[in-house]
């Protein structure tokens, strides 16, 4: 069995490299395979080329932002768990992207435990779907 069969794939989605680094090194330590996009433009790109199995998503970013990801994921019906990571802490922003089908918000930066928990849930929250 190859790796990528045990491993579940992670795309973070951030403009900022430091915060995809940060993530990146979290994740990575529990065995997760990552990929990377920096802008919401990327992000489509990527999830219509590899199946990913948790999208990590910042909301502000050049091209598209982390809305327009969610919609576009909505629409088609794309069966992708979604974690938006923002610094933006309103309601209002979380409720939205909760209605867009975000599956977990964490704020910027999130703590190690939330932040594999969080990963892990909306994983096996996706795989009972299917």
């Amino acid at each position: 069995m190859d790796e990528a069969a045990l491993n579940p794939t992670i795309l973070i989605v951030d403009d900022s490299i430091i915060s995809r680094s940060a993530l990146s090194k979290l994740l990575s330590e529990e065995g997760y395979l990552i990929i990377f996009g920096k802008s919401g433009k990327e992000a489509l790109e990527i999830i219509s080329d590899i199946q990913v199995d948790c999208l990590l998503l910042d909301l502000l970013m050049p091209e598209l932002d982390g809305f327009q990801v969610l919609e576009f994921i909505q629409k088609n019906s794309l069966k992708i768990p979604s974690v938006v990571i923002s610094a933006d802490i309103q309601e209002t922003t979380k409720k939205r992207v909760e209605a867009l089908g975000a599956c977990g918000f964490l704020n910027k930066p999130p703590k190690k435990e939330l932040l594999i928990k969080t990963v892990k849930d909306a994983i096996k929250k996706n795989i009972k779907k299917i």
